[in-house]
């Protein structure tokens, strides 16, 4: 769900759901995650941007995705696809790691 301050502006996101991979993947449990702020269970994905991505997709009223690398420091090197799609107020978040995708692009390309 989107954390709005006075204003209406998206400032944080509160995990509504996440599944139990996905959690495994941020070294934390399904339990551990619910509830809690995007800016204190992953910070990394307030620096890549996804509050903007969030706010694009709802102002919009579309899904939007990006591939980005990875910020965080337990996965340096590692690029993500991550797909924005609106709910009521807040977005599902959709990630794949896609670093061999794109190795395997890179070595077509040398």
């Amino acid at each position: 769900a989107a954390v709005r301050d006075a204003s209406g502006r998206i400032v944080d996101l509160t995990i509504a759901d996440i599944n139990s991979r996905a959690a495994a993947m941020l070294g934390e449990t399904r339990a551990g995650l619910l509830g809690r702020r995007i800016s204190q269970a992953v910070p990394t994905m307030i620096e890549a941007g996804i509050l903007r991505a969030v706010g694009k997709a709802l102002r919009d009223g579309g899904p939007i995705s990006a591939e980005i690398a990875s910020t965080d420091p337990r996965y340096a090197g590692r690029w993500m696809h991550h797909q924005v799609v609106p709910l009521d107020d807040g977005a599902a978040l959709i990630s794949r790691d896609v670093t061999e995708q794109k190795d395997q692009a890179r070595q077509l390309l040398a």
